[in-house]
């Protein structure tokens, strides 16, 4: 059974242990375009999606991907939501 703190917790976290978690395989180490949060945001992800085509089927990788492609400002919003 989850404890209802725990639950909570999770709540306020945009990714889940197992997301956090997760361990990137140095083979599928991905050299993507990094996005400083000045350009177009739906652009960067289009892009991103195009160049980590090979690893869709796994979601929680893909996630734990995203915050390689971020930098700068970019990647003190996204480390401000953990």
């Amino acid at each position: 059974m989850v404890d209802e703190d725990d639950f909570l917790s999770c709540l306020k976290r945009p990714l889940t242990a197992r997301i956090l978690d997760k361990i990137i395989p140095r083979k599928k180490s991905v050299k993507c375009t990094k996005f400083n949060g000045m350009k177009d945001p739906k652009m960067h992800v289009r892009k991103l999606q195009e160049e980590t085509i090979e690893y869709m089927h796994d979601r929680d990788l893909l996630a734990k991907l995203f915050s390689h492609s971020l930098k700068d400002d970019a990647l003190k919003w996204y480390f401000h939501l953990l």
